[in-house]
C-alpha cells in the first residue's frame, strides 16, 4: 500500500502525524489502542491510555477545549461515526493534500502522474463515489496550479526561501499534576515563506508568511483557530532561532521588543520577524443565483503578539485537563450545541439525553452568522414603518 493508502485509512480516525512509511510497531500500538473499551457510566477507559511522550497536537488541544471524552476517543484512534459524505470529502482533501505536495517538492511533474496514486486511494469507495472524486480532485489540483502561479506572479523578484509541508516544533513548561514538565507543540502547515532570507549570511528573514490550503469555499472557525496555532508555535520557534543566535536580525529589527503593556520587562519576548498567515480557498462559493464561482481568497492577517501570552496561558490551561485526565482516567463530556458536530454523538449517551431533552437544538445546525443577519435585517426592514405612515 502506498502513502496516500495509508494516509486514507487513518484519515477517519486519526488526528496526528502523517506516517509517510509504514512501521509495524507502530500499527501494532495504534490497534493495541483501538482495543481500549470506555466506560460511559464512569467516563474511563479499560486499560488505563497513558499520553504519549507529552506531545500535545492540535488536533488534542482543540478537542480538550471542547469535550475531554471526544479528545480521548479520538486520541486513541477509536472508530468514529463519520458519515458516508464526510469521509469521502475526507478522503478528498487528503489525497489533494498529498499529491500536492509532492508536486511542490518536483517529485510529481503533473496532475496525470498522480492519477496511478489517486486509484489506489478511491479503490475503497463506491464506483458512483470515485467518479465525484476523481472530477473533485481534478478541480481542486487545477485551482491549486491557478493559485500557485498567481502567487509566483505576484512576488516576482521577490528574495524568499519556500518550505513545502514543514515541521516545526516549540517548547513550553507546564506545572501539572505531575510537577513542572515540559510538552511539544507541533505545528504542520501547507507551506511556509520567509521572505527576505539570507541562509548564508544568517539574517533572519524580513517577514514568515504562513500558507493552508482548504478544499472547501468558506473558512470555519477551526480553520482559523489552526492558524493562529500556527502563528504561536512559529512565533516561539523563531524566538528560539534568534535567542541561540542561529537568526541575526537587521538593523530595523533590533530594538524592537513584542509590544504588551501586559508584560513586565522580564516576561517580554526577543523581537521575531513579523507573521502572517493565510487561508486559500480552492473550492467553490454558490451565488444568490444558484451559480458556483470560484471562492474569494481572504485578505493575509497578522500574527498579533500582543495576545501570545494570553494564548499559553490558554494552552497551558488545556494541557493542565489533558494531564489530569489522563492521571486519573477520567474523561467525562462536555455537552451542548456544539455536539452536533461530533464524529462520537452516536456511541454517546450523555449526547442522546441532552438532545432528548433540548430537541429543539439537537436538530441540524443553523444557518451561516452571515446568512442570519441578513435574514434577520430583511425582517426588521420589513417590521418599521414606511414614509407614508403615522408612527403613534
Amino acid at each position: 500500500m502506498n502513502e496516500i493508502g495509508i494516509a486514507v485509512q487513518n484519515s477517519a480516525i486519526d488526528d496526528g502525524p502523517e506516517t509517510a512509511v509504514f512501521d509495524p510497531s507502530s500499527e501494532t500500538k495504534a490497534l493495541a489502542d483501538r482495543l481500549r473499551t470506555f466506560d460511559d457510566a464512569n467516563y474511563a477507559f479499560s486499560p488505563s491510555p497513558e499520553l504519549k511522550d507529552n506531545v500535545i497536537t492540535f488536533g488534542v488541544y482543540w478537542a480538550a477545549k471542547h469535550c475531554l471524552r471526544m479528545m480521548a476517543l479520538n486520541y486513541l484512534g477509536l472508530p468514529a461515526d463519520i458519515p458516508r459524505k464526510k469521509r469521502l470529502h475526507m478522503i478528498i482533501g487528503k489525497v489533494v493534500e498529498t499529491i500536492q505536495k509532492r508536486m511542490r517538492k518536483g517529485t510529481l511533474t503533473s496532475i496525470e502522474e498522480g492519477y496511478e496514486l489517486v486509484n489506489t486511494a478511491l479503490a475503497v469507495l463506491e464506483p458512483e463515489e470515485q467518479i465525484f472524486a476523481m472530477q473533485r480532485i481534478t478541480e481542486l489540483l487545477r485551482r491549486s496550479l491557478e493559485l500557485d502561479a498567481q502567487a509566483e506572479k505576484q512576488q516576482t523578484g521577490t528574495k524568499r526561501q519556500k518550505r513545502f509541508a514543514p515541521q516545526f516544533y516549540a517548547t513550553i513548561s507546564v506545572k501539572t499534576v505531575r510537577g513542572e514538565e515540559t510538552f511539544r507543540l507541533p505545528a504542520k502547515p501547507d507551506q511556509m515563506d520567509m521572505l527576505g532570507f539570507d541562509e548564508e549570511s544568517g539574517l533572519a528573514p524580513d517577514k514568515i508568511v504562513i500558507l493552508d490550503d482548504k478544499s472547501g469555499g468558506r473558512s470555519q472557525q477551526k480553520t482559523e483557530e489552526h492558524l493562529r496555532w500556527f502563528g504561536l508555535v512559529v512565533s516561539l520557534w523563531a524566538q528560539r532561532k534568534v535567542k541561540e543566535g542561529e537568526w541575526k536580525l537587521k538593523p530595523h529589527q533590533q530594538g524592537k521588543r513584542q509590544r504588551g503593556y501586559h508584560l513586565s520587562r522580564k516576561r517580554q519576548r526577543p523581537p521575531v520577524p513579523p507573521i502572517e498567515y493565510l487561508i486559500r480557498l480552492m473550492g467553490k462559493r454558490r451565488q444568490p443565483d444558484g451559480t458556483l464561482v470560484d471562492a474569494p481568497q481572504p485578505a493575509p492577517v497578522k500574527y498579533d503578539t500582543r495576545l501570545e501570552e494570553s494564548r499559553l496561558n490558554d494552552v497551558r490551561h488545556v494541557i493542565k485537563q489533558v494531564v489530569s485526565a489522563f492521571e486519573d482516567n477520567h474523561f467525562p463530556p462536555t455537552v451542548n450545541a456544539d455536539c452536533r458536530s461530533c464524529d462520537y454523538k452516536g456511541s454517546c449517551p450523555a449526547y442522546a439525553a441532552w438532545a432528548q431533552l433540548n430537541p429543539e437544538l439537537s436538530g441540524p445546525r443553523r444557518q451561516p452568522r452571515r446568512a442570519r443577519s441578513g435574514r434577520i435585517r430583511r425582517q426588521w426592514q420589513e417590521r418599521q414603518p414606511q414614509s407614508d405612515e403615522v408612527v403613534a
